[in-house]
């Protein structure tokens, strides 16, 4: 019987198949690779100052009777020299946790720019993990802009404080010191244990408070899991600081004031739940944030403003995820990896 839809004449068959990468793709195709992912993410942020990004956004997907649990789609097309499309894909659903399961999954689907059709589904959790140390990178680099960086502070231990400083270390500027902590002793033990065999570096600690790391670095790092803001003060800080508050609620409002803010989205920022957008609502103030790193990126304000320490908010993670999706897939297809639907598609 003859094909009514004539599919197997009607594209090249490359139009119709459907690359999957999944988590152990995406961390071969990364390994090494951390100068090049903050250069990823340096020319998606660049691109979006620019306005070659459109990225609307969007509400979050309650599940009924599973608060607060939420799926949430966000679609990403950047054009110009690297020109993607696709949409991120997340689930958080905190109540894994006790199942022995990530409370947080998600897909990256990659459109082919020029037609629209899928091309590659890519596992994300790797990807944001990665996103994560680029992006605190970057910001290192460009906000606190010095020869070398003197004392480095890692607070919070786990996997995105360790990411965080395989990345700055990576991005071959000195670093005289680095000091750790976390809430769990034997976290900072760990990490202070595997910077030190690396041979690296010349001295390495362990904090005992976070109070000690605040008043003795100059780049420093919140990289914890906060339950709730609680640092009511950066006084003390050097007042040349950079702060990267990753975790985006360690800080309290009262801390954001004596800081100059910048972030890398600012609608994404005050759309999540951390203290920025407290701030914002106690204050009044539509200004707590100055300016974004993009804007920084392409010379429309400077990387600092002021004599108080700057904090950097990350809090956008769809543009970011589909471009290094893009370096992804680009890696994978150059050495043949992952798994190839023939045909998936009409």
């Amino acid at each position: 019987m003859r094909d009514p839809l004539a599919l197997g004449a009607a594209f090249d068959p490359r139009q119709r198949a459907l690359t999957v990468l999944g988590a152990l793709d995406v961390a071969a195709a990364v390994q090494g690779h951390e100068r090049e992912l903050i250069h990823v993410v340096e020319l998606a942020l660049a691109a979006r100052s620019r306005g070659e990004v459109e990225m609307p956004l969007t509400e979050a997907l309650r599940v009924p009777g599973r608060d607060p649990a939420r799926l949430t789609a966000r679609g990403v097309c950047i054009a110009g020299a690297q020109a993607v499309a696709g949409v991120h894909w997340r689930a958080a659903f905190p109540a894994n946790r006790a199942n022995g399961l990530p409370s947080g999954s998600g897909l990256i689907v990659l459109n082919r720019p020029d037609s629209g059709r899928p091309a590659t589904v890519i596992e994300a959790s790797v990807i944001g993990g990665q996103r994560t140390a680029a992006l605190a990178a970057l910001a290192a680099r460009v906000l606190h802009p010095r020869a070398r960086i003197g004392t480095l502070g890692i607070l919070g231990c786990g996997l995105a404080g360790r990411e965080i400083a395989r990345f700055i270390l990576a991005d071959e500027r000195p670093v005289e010191a680095v000091l750790v902590h976390d809430g769990q002793p034997a976290y900072s033990r760990s990490l202070a244990d595997a910077l030190r065999a690396e041979g690296r570096l010349a001295a390495v600690g362990v904090a005992r408070s976070r109070k000690e790391m605040v008043e003795r670095c100059d780049l420093l790092v919140f990289a914890g899991a906060a339950p709730r803001p609680s640092l009511d003060s950066i006084a003390r800080s050097p007042r040349d600081a950079t702060i990267l508050h990753v975790s985006l609620r360690d800080l309290t409002a009262n801390a954001l004031l004596q800081a100059d803010n910048v972030c890398d989205d600012l609608p994404s920022l005050l759309a999540s739940s951390g203290t920025v957008k407290r701030a914002a609502q106690l204050t009044g103030r539509d200004d707590i944030v100055r300016t974004t790193l993009g804007e920084v990126l392409t010379g429309r304000a400077p990387a600092r403003r002021g004599d108080r320490p700057v904090v950097f908010h990350p809090a956008d993670g769809a543009l970011l995820d589909v471009a290094i999706a893009r370096f992804v897939a680009e890696r994978c297809a150059d050495s043949g990896v992952g798994v190839v639907v023939p045909g998936f598609l009409a």
